[in-house]
């Protein structure tokens, strides 16, 4: 049997895969963190052969990937995952054309918080299918062909130049291979092989006789065209045969497929749910395009808000704002803007007892986690929260009033008030009142060596007599210590007058405030 010239990998559970991805609510798996996560490791063992080339993939439990590796020549394997079940396939990585290969296998496994589970796997030979494919016009030279199981999983290949085929590897059982030719010409119904089991390869012949067409959809979700890119699979309702094709800008376009209707799968896109369904008048007709169309209609719920400071009052922007599922899983995340207004969510489906949680990475030290439980969503509904208060942590307070150091009977309204800590850096700021007066009470963690300093206005009233002038300079008083919750009255501070400089208020006037 001539090799095939091309070979392609094995692709497991596509159907379930796209399937999933149209399901209502995509959760997202949470990060991996060393307070939340395990390690799984072990052994593949693949009898006869230890240099097997192999690779493994992981996926949460209705299959939906998260990622795959290599496995070490050793067969040994390790992974760091976040709390939760998770199943692991491997796969051999053999040619498809290799009708030794063994059939994937695979494992389910539960991390648990700081601990390791060991998760051993040995390998079995697969089945292999092998066969010719010919076409009305002669050879089936690089004609595609993919085996397909009841249980989702497809296998696929390329013929050689003679079209001759090989899929190896394949998992014990029946199969229907599809087929269609190169030149997306011609195509067949499937070819039914039964009961296939390791050792035994079984040989098919294909003649690809019927005429294909082409189907060319545009995608919509809502009222609008789709303008991203998607992975969409087109279905025969006649043959079963599936097509998965890449659309861009909002049209998916299959070519060489079997006259007749389609079913489509669609992912999700933006806020609206993936769907799958019957393609609208898109009857494909052999040697002719089919123009059809396809509408994502359902779209998700989202809750919206305005995140302030609880001090103040103030947006606070750029804070992680975060939905949990009853589960603990991340649902949706999103980053509030600089007014303080988020969406989070969008795809989410109708649930109850969700999560809200708020907080500012950046300012960490000043306020606090907000945390709203037992909230619920439906799909298709935008929940608007209001304003929701970010808990500000508890500060000091820092009191006072501004006066002229050689006349404490003058008051300086609009002087410039701030405090810097022990290294220089200023922790807070104000602007005096019109009777001197003035109060930093937000965002004062407790600490020591603290100063206040007082930048001059230039020109100060004397009593209400107007005009007193005098001129300043900036003045520091150190040695304040600021403590949790704790208001500190700095009394009068005193503001050095400039020397040389003008000044017509007397010095040490006798009037007491």
């Amino acid at each position: 049997m001539p090799r095939t010239t091309r070979h392609a990998t094995s692709v497991l559970l596509l159907v379930v895969g796209l399937i999933a991805s149209a399901a209502l609510v995509l959760l997202q798996a949470p990060a991996a963190d060393a307070a939340s996560a395990g390690r799984v490791r072990g052994y593949v063992v693949a009898p006869h052969d230890d240099r097997v080339p192999l690779r493994m993939a992981w996926f949460t439990t209705d299959w939906k990937y998260l990622g795959s590796k290599s496995v070490s020549g050793n067969g040994a394997y390790s992974l760091t995952l976040p709390v939760g079940t998770y199943r692991l396939q491997f796969t051999d990585k053999r040619p498809s054309y290799d009708v030794t290969k063994f059939a994937p296998t695979d494992a389910t496994v539960t991390v648990r918080s700081g601990s390791t589970a060991v998760r051993n796997v040995r390998l079995h030979r697969g089945a292999a299918i092998t066969g010719t494919v010919r076409t009305a016009g002669g050879s089936g030279a690089h004609a595609t062909v993919t085996a397909a199981n009841k249980a989702q999983q497809s296998f696929t290949t390329i013929a050689n130049d003679k079209g001759q085929f090989a899929i190896g590897g394949l998992p014990e059982g029946s199969y229907s291979v599809f087929t269609y030719d190169h030149k997306k010409t011609y195509v067949a119904k499937s070819t039914f092989v039964k009961k296939l089991e390791p050792g035994h390869p079984q040989n098919v012949d294909i003649k690809l006789k019927k005429r294909a067409g082409n189907l060319l959809v545009d995608l919509y979700a809502g009222d609008r065209p789709i303008n991203g890119t998607l992975m969409v699979t087109a279905i025969s309702k006649k043959t079963g045969q599936f097509w998965t094709m890449k659309a861009r800008n909002g049209t998916a376009a299959f070519k060489g497929v079997y006259p007749g209707r389609y079913t489509l799968i669609v992912p999700g896109y933006q806020e609206f749910f993936g769907k799958t369904g019957t393609v609208s008048r898109g009857k494909v007709h052999a040697g002719r395009t089919a123009f059809g169309s396809f509408r994502l209609t359902q779209h998700g719920g989202a809750f919206t808000g305005r995140l302030v400071a609880g001090d103040d009052g103030t947006p606070v922007g750029k804070a992680t704002v975060r939905l949990y599922a009853p589960t603990g899983d991340i649902v949706a995340v999103t980053t509030t803007a600089a007014d303080g207004t988020f969406r989070v969510g969008g795809s989410l489906g109708t649930m109850t007892s969700v999560s809200l949680i708020a907080f500012d990475g950046a300012n960490m030290q000043y306020y606090d986690t907000l945390r709203l439980r037992a909230l619920s969503i439906k799909v298709s509904e935008t929940k608007n929260l209001g304003d929701l208060e970010l808990p500000a942590k508890p500060s000091a307070s820092v009191v006072g009033t501004v006066v002229d150091a050689s006349n404490k009977a003058v008051a300086l309204g609009g002087a410039t008030v701030q405090l810097k800590d022990a290294k220089g850096v200023v922790i807070g700021t104000t602007v005096s009142a019109a009777d001197g007066s003035f109060t930093i009470d937000k965002k004062l963690l407790p600490q020591t060596g603290v100063s206040v300093v007082v930048a001059p206005t230039g020109t100060s009233s004397y009593l209400g007599v107007a005009p007193a002038t005098c001129q300043y300079v900036s003045t520091s008083h150190a040695g304040i210590v600021l403590e949790a919750d704790v208001e500190r009255d700095l009394g009068v501070v005193g503001i050095s007058r400039k020397s040389p400089g003008t000044c017509n208020i007397p010095v040490g006037d006798p009037v007491t405030r």
